[in-house]
């Protein structure tokens, strides 16, 4: 989570811990560090604080040295390491709420002007509109094009259908089912069980109040909340 990092100098974690604890991770192999994969998640939280938050703003400013490449001097225990992240693959990701609004706005320009005026159909109900997503719309979000510009490509990930969260639900090794399954077990000796219908009911619940993954815990507790404390 890129938001709970904050710039040389502010009280907090900087971005030179996210290479220490990468190293630890590796076991201090300088090598697998240095050719690691860094997936920091809330980027789009980061960016709409740069306006309210100068700490926000120095993160991104440490991260465009991180991702150009520089060193980073380490020390885990009495042993000292240099890191170069030149070789470190970045992904920045999040919801980036709003910017659907802006990519429609934007494809749902009017041209009135001249002979040959084209109005394009409404497209803000197509589900699919962050396809369309280019950097001038995530400039428009509030991405820096200096950031922008160190980034080789720009991906965009399908929302949770009922498939898949109910798939999450039967077979996720986090499944929130095999959860509650263990800790009645152990305390109540009860198993818990679900069938495949009944979870596409919860999948369809939670695509419903827009709560995500998160959400399928949530509903289940609910459910199994008066033989929780028996």
């Amino acid at each position: 989570d890129i938001t709970s990092f904050t710039g040389c100098g502010w009280k907090g974690w900087d971005l030179n811990e996210i290479i220490s604890v990468m190293l630890i991770k590796t076991n201090c192999n300088k090598t697998d560090t240095e050719y690691s994969i860094l997936d920091l998640d809330e980027f789009d939280k980061l960016v709409n604080n740069i306006n309210s938050n100068d700490s926000s703003f120095c993160v991104l400013s440490s991260l465009l040295k991180f991702i150009e490449g520089t060193t980073v001097p380490l020390t885990i225990g009495k042993e000292n390491y240099i890191i170069d992240t030149k070789n470190i693959l970045f992904i920045c990701c999040g919801a980036f709420d709003g910017l659907e609004e802006i990519i429609s706005n934007r494809l749902n320009t009017t041209q009135k002007i001249g002979f040959n005026t084209v109005e394009n159909a409404d497209i803000s109900a197509d589900s699919n509109v962050l396809q369309n997503v280019t950097e001038e719309d995530l400039i428009a979000f509030g991405v820096s094009a200096q950031i922008l510009g160190r980034f080789g490509s720009i991906s965009v990930l399908n929302a949770l259908d009922v498939d898949v969260m109910t798939d999450i639900i039967l077979n996720s090794n986090r499944s929130v089912i095999r959860s509650m399954h263990r800790l009645l077990n152990v305390t109540q000796d009860v198993a818990v069980e679900i069938s495949r219908d009944a979870a596409r009911e919860i999948a369809k619940q939670c695509i419903e109040t827009e709560t995500g993954a998160r959400g399928l815990a949530q509903i289940v507790y609910k459910m199994l909340l008066p033989h929780l404390f028996l």
